[in-house]
């Protein structure tokens, strides 16, 4: 799914980078500021460190934090395929199987702040303005329920088209 997104992305036209290039330690090959680059090798194996040696990592299950990395005019913009938010407790959580879009100035949008949404449901465009320090953005489209889609193909490239374009 990832790598078919990925596909779609780059036939709208996002031009593929390197880690360097993502990371501004050298500078992108003939850089525009109107094209988004994506960093096509980050956040591929959505490894987590703290689940290693775990059930998780033995049963080969420690993927579950994949993400798709861009960039536009040096900012960071990330698509999730989980969704983060704090509850009333101030605990952080996270939803599988559920898009969640970032943006930051950082690397890493939770580098110098925590700033996850108060809630998991989906956001209004209206409320972009409300985040401080980082952006994030719960979209209408939701996961893809791989059991029901598994013969459905025209079903799963309808989904990836709808949340490409919710993320362009």
């Amino acid at each position: 799914m990832r790598e078919k997104i990925i596909d779609v992305l780059k036939e709208k036209g996002f031009i593929t980078i390197n880690s360097s290039e993502y990371k501004k330690m050298e500078p992108i090959e003939n850089y525009n500021k109107n094209t988004i680059y994506v960093y096509e090798s980050g956040g591929k194996s959505g490894y987590f460190p703290a689940l290693n040696k775990t059930t998780y990592a033995e049963n080969k299950l420690n993927h579950l934090f994949r993400y798709i990395p861009c960039m536009k005019n040096g900012i960071y913009y990330t698509l999730n395929f989980m969704r983060f938010y704090i509850d009333r407790d101030a605990n952080v959580n996270v939803i599988y199987n559920v898009y969640q879009f970032d943006a930051s100035r950082m690397i890493y949008t939770n580098q110098n702040y925590i700033g996850y949404p108060t809630r998991y449901t989906k956001h209004r465009l209206k409320e972009i303005n409300d985040f401080a320090y980082n952006f994030f953005y719960n979209p209408e489209t939701i996961g893809l329920d791989f059991n029901s889609t598994k013969e459905n193909s025209n079903e799963r490239e309808e989904h990836i088209d709808n949340i490409v374009n919710e993320f362009h």
